[in-house]
């Protein structure tokens, strides 16, 4: 342990942060990093999958102590139980109780001066006896009961009324967090907006998410030139959202532009695509790659990158990354909402029409499609650091 004046820090985090290669995992990645350059860190994190070969390394490398715990299936039957009990399924579903245990443990042998929770589903490791006293920030990111009552929405039958109870029982777990904790941040301001309209009481910030401009370098060494007819979506295509987005940009959208355009192609680029994504793969200038090491050669290929989601909750970080590697970016309202993007730096469409059309229109107007990727590349250069991203949570913790 370090001998020195920085505070003591506790993160809960319900997803091992490493690798930084999904929504999550790079937000979560980088307020590590973030609080570790200021604080001493203990990181408690769950783990769902295997590990990757670095990852210990890399996280022992920013913290004083790491205890990674992971989950089994029958965290389905916890999910299940909590739900039953009157709780939410998300806290039943992140829970361990070796994790509860070696934080208990952490407790015993240091004096944490704050604890920093990520997302709502590590409420529970929050709220045990040790931590009574200790100052708490929660980082909850999105509105997630906003979320599941979209999902609510735009589902029927048993799986609406499920996802209608999650974000009730979801709601009054984050009205809860608002009161225990001293802090509450969210990525976006729109939804920290969500979180005060029935939150009043709470201390809440908008801290957005940054970028890694040394790892998403347009001038590196992955540079090819851009096929002008090429686009791309990139994200986690087990992922609602994404799957309901990209599936309607494939039976909506594409059928129209290949027609048009018959050069088009789409790269779909993801971890864990569904058997639907895969299918997608069988369509006319569709490809789907699954579970790539790097997606750096896809942006440097594609002259498009289209983010055609309509379920969407706090920031796209598939935006920011198109950006940063100076490629145009076509995208519903609701995936750019709280970026801050001007119309020149963004192509908005919301009808399947104007969306083939602005498509087919990037793909065949070299100077408007350069035109955007440049503006779009200097607004993420200029305005998402993540050091400067993330200065509100230092300050609700003051440190």
């Amino acid at each position: 342990m370090k001998k020195d004046s920085k505070p003591n820090l506790l993160f809960v985090v319900h997803r091992v942060p490493y690798p930084p290669d999904r929504g999550d995992r790079i937000r979560s990645y980088h307020v590590l990093k973030f609080l570790a350059s200021r604080a001493n860190v203990w990181l408690a994190c769950l783990a769902d999958e295997p590990l990757h070969p670095d990852c210990k390394t890399e996280l022992q490398s920013h913290c004083q102590d790491v205890r990674i715990e992971y989950l089994n299936p029958s965290r389905y039957i916890h999910g299940a139980w909590s739900l039953a009990s009157g709780r939410t399924a998300t806290e039943g579903l992140f829970y361990s109780h070796r994790l509860m245990t070696g934080i208990s443990n952490w407790c015993r042998e240091i004096k944490f001066d704050a604890a920093i929770g990520f997302c709502s589903s590590v409420a529970p490791y929050l709220k045990i006896p040790q931590l009574q006293n200790v100052p708490k920030l929660i980082d909850l990111v999105d509105v997630d009961s906003e979320k599941f009552a979209d999902y609510s929405t735009n589902s029927s039958g048993i799986k609406s009324i499920l996802y209608n109870l999650e974000a009730k029982r979801l709601r009054s777990l984050e009205i809860s967090l608002g009161e225990q904790c001293q802090g509450v941040t969210l990525v976006t301001e729109p939804e920290a907006d969500i979180y005060r309209s029935f939150a009043p009481g709470a201390q809440v910030r908008a801290a957005t998410n940054g970028i890694d401009l040394d790892f998403f370098d347009v001038e590196g060494s992955y540079a090819e030139s851009k096929d002008p007819s090429t686009c791309l979506f990139v994200g986690a295509l087990n992922y609602p959202p994404n799957i309901d987005g990209i599936k309607w940009f494939c039976n909506q959208v594409w059928p129209t532009v290949i027609k048009e355009h018959s050069a088009s192609q789409l790269l779909i680029v993801g971890r864990n695509p569904t058997p639907d994504v895969q299918a997608l793969g069988k369509l006319p200038g569709v490809q789907v790659f699954a579970n790539v090491p790097d997606v750096r050669p896809y942006y440097h290929q594609a002259s498009v990158s289209i983010a055609p989601l309509h379920l969407a909750r706090g920031l796209q970080n598939k935006v920011l990354e198109a950006l940063a590697m100076k490629t145009a970016v076509l995208s519903t309202p609701h995936a750019v909402e709280g970026i801050g993007l001007q119309t020149n730096q963004v192509m908005i469409a919301s009808e399947p029409s104007d969306w083939s059309r602005a498509l087919i229109n990037f793909f065949r107007d070299h100077e408007q499609r350069n035109s955007f990727a440049e503006a779009g590349y200097q607004f993420v250069r200029d305005r998402h650091c993540w050091s400067n991203c993330l200065e509100p949570v230092a300050e609700l913790l003051g440190i």
